[in-house]
């Protein structure tokens, strides 16, 4: 097996080792260590997970929550502010969320 490339460098933290990787190989490890969590995901993956079919069930339930589920507010979901814009969401928060508020989301599946 080849010996990896490695290049010295200060980056003022003193003199430093750093191992070459070509470009293709880097991106490729780095796509497969994106988790699930960090996955952007649009409504009908929020229908899954919350077990709401109902788009008109959805959407208010949603909106109910807006203020901590805006991601302009460090919330796990994008709103759209025009029509034809779809509804994102971060998978992991989401999935929490959904967790934390199962109570809600179980009543309006009924």
């Amino acid at each position: 097996m080849q010996e990896p490339k490695t290049i010295s460098m200060d980056a003022g933290n003193g003199v430093e080792n750093y191992v070459l990787i070509p470009k293709q190989q880097w991106e490729k490890e780095h796509l497969q260590k994106v988790t699930e969590d960090k996955e952007i995901k649009l409504r009908p993956w929020a229908h899954e997970i919350t077990g709401i079919k109902s788009y008109n069930k959805l959407i208010p339930l949603l909106n109910h929550y807006r203020k901590d589920l805006d991601i302009n507010n460090g919330g796990c979901v994008y709103f759209p502010n025009k029509p034809g814009v779809p509804y994102k969401f971060v998978a992991g928060e989401f999935k929490d969320f959904v967790i934390r508020h199962k109570r809600v989301f179980t009543k309006a599946k009924i």
